[in-house]
């Protein structure tokens, strides 16, 4: 998902090249997110050690003022972006069905397509009653793939005519995040297939 926007807002800059490169938009933000988080999960684990929840939110007490807060800002900053999660796909759907279909781009079906994405995953967050372990299936199902697999098949596509660079160093990398998106992908699909069917063993 992170790489469709990626080249998503890539596409619609002004000045594309100030997106990607050493210091360009995309590093420092993705750094500053994940200085963020590095912190987060630092002082969280610090604060409340084995006894840290899957949301640090969780562990936070409803008896005083600032944890009240820090989850009225939380659940607004998930209120406010959330729907952005959807961009990609209605890009995707709706170009194609309004190009198809040769209705406007402002056409009301596209909120009503936008509102069934927003309600759909809404809907299957709140029947789950595992989410966490469900997100851990997924994540590692999909970040494999998507994030290692994908990227470097598409790469060795890519450089097939044009060589692979000197000592083939990219031929190396490529065959290094395959083979690591592959056993990464395995490992963390069967921890969380395990711990499901442990979790919902227990429920039964």
């Amino acid at each position: 998902m992170l790489n469709s926007y990626i080249i998503s807002i890539e596409a619609k800059m002004k000045f594309p090249k100030d997106y990607l490169g050493l210091y360009g938009l995309l590093n420092m933000g993705l750094g500053t997110s994940l200085m963020l988080y590095a912190l987060v999960a630092f002082f969280g684990y610090w604060r409340y050690g084995e006894r840290v929840k899957d949301s640090i939110t969780s562990n936070l007490p409803m008896d005083e003022l600032l944890p009240r807060l820090a989850k009225l800002m939380f659940a607004m900053a998930i209120y406010l972006s959330f729907a952005l999660q959807g961009y990609v796909t209605i890009e995707v759907c709706w170009r194609r069905y309004s190009e198809y279909m040769t209705l406007k781009q402002s056409h009301p079906l596209e909120y009503v397509l936008r509102i069934a994405i927003v309600l759909g995953a809404v809907l299957a967050a709140v029947m789950s009653s595992q989410l966490v372990l469900i997100l851990s299936l997924v994540g590692s199902f999909s970040l494999s793939y998507l994030g290692l697999i994908f990227p470097g098949i598409l790469d060795l596509c890519l450089r097939y005519s044009s060589g692979f660079g000197r000592y083939n160093i990219y031929l190396w990398q490529d065959l290094f995040l395959i083979t690591f998106g592959f056993f990464g992908g395995v490992v963390g699909t069967w921890f969380s297939i395990r711990d499901l069917y442990t979790t919902y063993q227990r429920l039964l």
